[in-house]
């Protein structure tokens, strides 16, 4: 994720996730790219500083009141909205802001897909039988995403 945020430009393709499964599901929720840190141009210093991605305080507080509202149940789905044709498919903003001044700040707006279908099931740690619109296991299944504004 670093080298995504610190060199891809618009546009290009970043493999984030290889082989997809129900234990290996990172990043089908906006909150799992909270907290990553990239190196970026800082104008206020004038030199490459650490940057860290955030959200604004209304979407954090809607992302964090949204899974401690749901059951067990709908938390550990991926919500519907996050799908093309069972394909992964969101897309959301965020910025980076810088560490060392604490003041500068670069928006991003990511685009989050997978190259196949998957289940909407985040986690199957209790090992449900799982109804066939919620399971999909196609090998070679990836997640990338995009950076399609800054």
């Amino acid at each position: 994720m670093k080298e995504f945020l610190e060199t891809y430009e618009l546009y290009k393709e970043f493999l984030l996730l290889e082989n997809y499964t129900l234990n290996n599901e990172e990043y089908t929720y906006i909150s799992e790219f909270m907290g990553e840190n990239f190196d970026y141009f800082c104008p206020i210093e004038n030199s490459i500083r650490p940057f860290e991605l955030d959200f604004s305080d209304r979407i954090k507080k809607t992302i964090t009141s949204i899974e401690f509202g749901l059951s067990e149940y709908e938390s550990n789905r991926i919500p519907d909205e996050q799908f093309i044709d069972e394909k992964l498919n969101y897309t959301f903003s965020m910025f980076g802001r810088c560490k060392s001044c604490n003041e500068y700040k670069i928006h991003f707006m990511f685009n989050v897909y997978s190259n196949n279908p998957i289940s909407n099931f985040r986690d199957n740690y209790r090992n449900v039988r799982l109804d066939e619109r919620h399971y999909h296991d196609l090998p070679n299944t990836n997640i990338y995403i995009k950076k399609i504004g800054c």
